[in-house]
């Protein structure tokens, strides 16, 4: 009686919290929002037709990517930041980017507490500047501690990606059995609310003194300042992130004509980026996003708001430009470059 009473106590708690939240209708892919809060937007939505839950939570941290990366790299301390925690420790260590974790988790009264034995392997776009930290259960691992509940399934990754030298966006995806005699809405209830928290916890994490300084000393530092002092190999890299959301080549090289790239991706704090991250790349974030790009190329262009505001407003050649079409059979470079020379007709 009592753990059921435990049990409903935290499912009408979770309601609760959730119900304070705006729910949106389903988004690409099936995706449910669930949170949206303190710059931290997370999701959930049924794994491949099981009963099991997928969850995904998009942040951006005040931190270059190097310290954020540093941070998960402290299997260690965990405890101090990861909800649940009570214990994390590396084993079976290879090398930095490629270990197996193990994590306690101590889930709340009445519920048994979860052992997860992780592989996590980190890989580098370096065509992109982003990195990835793949995290997949290990099955065969000799038991460690007989009260402990073996979580049975657990996949997951971070995604961290460069948008300014001082911030970096964060998608953190996973989905989760913790097993047990353990209520679907319950399990679901906990790792939403983990999902959420963690990344609350790293965002205040990262900017403290003692992972700046891991940071600063890091290889992945060494790193980035290689490629950031390199202004071809961040025009490589931007021209890409530029091409993920712009299929016109040609307009890519007209403003790589007239100004730095890296400026255009990293332009007015990195909000292209964000704008991106946040809305994973939807049809209304890319539209927007490519305005905002090809405002600022046209500021370098050009002091005329009325020519701007047109250009902005034609959704024929913003659309060509994101698709690579053209506009009346002209190319969408031709057709922005008349614009700029006052015939457009």
């Amino acid at each position: 009686m009592l753990q059921k009473c435990g049990a409903a106590v935290l499912v009408l708690w979770f309601s609760l919290v959730v119900s304070a939240v705006a729910s949106d209708p389903l988004e690409a892919g099936g995706w449910k929002r669930v949170m949206d809060k303190n710059g931290i937007k997370s999701y959930s939505r049924q794994y491949q037709g099981t009963g099991i839950f997928e969850f995904k939570a998009v942040t951006v941290v005040d931190a270059p990517i190097y310290v954020v990366s540093e941070l998960v790299r402290d299997v260690e301390t965990y405890t101090d930041w990861m909800p649940y925690c009570s214990h994390g420790s590396s084993m079976d260590f290879i090398n930095r980017d490629d270990k197996k974790v193990r994590i306690v988790l101590d889930l709340p009264w009445p519920l048994s507490d979860r052992e997860i034995i992780i592989h996590a392997t980190i890989t580098y776009d370096m065509d992109r500047g982003r990195a990835f930290f793949s995290l997949q259960n290990v099955d065969q691992w000799p038991e460690t501690e007989a009260r402990l509940i073996r979580v049975p399934m657990f996949s997951g990754h971070y995604t961290f990606e460069f948008i300014t030298p001082d911030k970096t966006g964060v998608i953190y995806q996973y989905n989760v059995d913790l097993a047990g005699s353990l209520p679907d809405t319950l399990s679901k209830m906990i790792a939403n609310r983990f999902l959420f928290d963690k990344l609350s916890n790293m965002q205040k994490k990262a900017v403290t003194e003692k992972y700046i300084a891991l940071g600063e000393q890091s290889l992945d530092k060494a790193l980035c300042d290689r490629i950031l002092a390199d202004k071809t190999r961040t025009q490589q890299i931007a021209s890409a992130r530029l091409a993920e959301i712009i299929q016109s080549k040609a307009v890519i090289d007209l403003m790589a004509g007239h100004m730095p790239l890296y400026d255009l991706v990293t332009t007015q704090n990195g909000i292209v980026s964000q704008k991106l991250l946040y809305a994973w790349g939807s049809d209304a974030a890319r539209k927007e996003a490519v305005k905002i790009l090809i405002g600022a190329y046209l500021k370098s262009r050009t002091s005329d708001p009325a020519i701007v505001e047109k250009i902005l407003s034609d959704d024929r050649l913003i659309h060509a430009i994101q698709t690579g079409s053209a506009v009346d059979n002209r190319p969408a470079n031709v057709v922005l470059e008349a614009y700029l020379n006052g015939y457009a007709g």
